[in-house]
């Protein structure tokens, strides 16, 4: 809630200056719940922040995490809007593409989960032509390396071969490949093409269920519209959390 930071406000619920539902707190580790308890801080009333979607074009060379140390995807992101943000379907530092952000802890956990069962397209460039025989190698799946179980994705479409310019001395025949899959594993994408023996050169997330790229500019990001948002959540699997895991201490909803 930015009143305080976490050990001020362990020091403001010991000073009594706390109060849940009216009732003075003496203990750190009570749980709350948003929407349901009522919190006072030196007789002012907390509420509960606005709820926060950003979607970004995150440039390859990137880390998609908030608040990791060097060239972060929050650094594009105004200060006054970073605060309790995470990512959703976090990428790797060598792809590039659609990258969801939000201070929707609850909802952003479920979408990182195994519950989330939207399907995410990416673009895959591979080293020269590739043959039809390939390609449905691709379509049936693998048995990748480090998995027991066969990886087959949602979709797999060749969108064409072209000559590409990879630096003023470097010319490369690339095949950009649509590959549609419901993890939130890109490896899993990875190990297929090299399981076909292709090699992978790039890699660019452009949707996420419902949310996509379109023509957002890399180091770009909006807000998703409520819309969205909507979409998003209902992708996940219904399941309905222990009353214990929508509640939170005290002090976090004071920080």
């Amino acid at each position: 809630m930015g009143v305080a930071s976490r050990r001020n406000a362990e020091k403001l619920i010991e000073s009594g200056c706390v109060r849940v539902n009216k009732r003075k707190v003496k203990q750190q580790g009570l749980l709350v719940k948003a929407g349901e308890d009522i919190i006072h801080v030196n007789g002012k009333e907390i509420t509960p922040p606005k709820c926060i979607w950003i979607a970004i074009h995150k440039p390859k060379g990137i880390v998609s995490i908030p608040g990791t140390s060097g060239r972060s995807i929050d650094t594009y992101i105004p200060p006054a809007k970073k605060k309790g943000l995470v990512v959703v379907g976090g990428i790797g530092e060598d792809a590039s593409g659609l990258v969801i952000l939000s201070n929707d802890r609850a909802a952003a956990a479920q979408l990182n989960g195994p519950e989330n069962m939207h399907i995410k397209e990416w673009y895959v460039d591979c080293h020269g032509p590739v043959s039809l025989s390939k390609v449905r190698e691709l379509q049936r799946g693998a048995i990748v390396d480090g998995e027991r179980d066969r990886f087959t994705p949602e979709s797999v479409r060749c969108l064409g071969t072209e000559r590409v310019e990879l630096s003023p001395r470097d010319k490369a025949t690339l095949t950009r490949f649509e590959v549609g899959i419901r993890e939130n594993r890109r490896q899993l994408i990875q190990r297929l093409f090299n399981a076909a023996g292709l090699k992978v050169v790039n890699m660019s997330r452009r949707s996420f269920g419902p949310v996509l790229l379109s023509s957002l500019k890399r180091g770009d990001f909006r807000y998703l519209t409520p819309n969205e948002v909507k979409a998003l959540k209902r992708g996940v699997k219904k399941r309905k959390s222990p009353n214990w895991q929508q509640r939170k201490r005290v002090s976090r909803y004071i920080e």
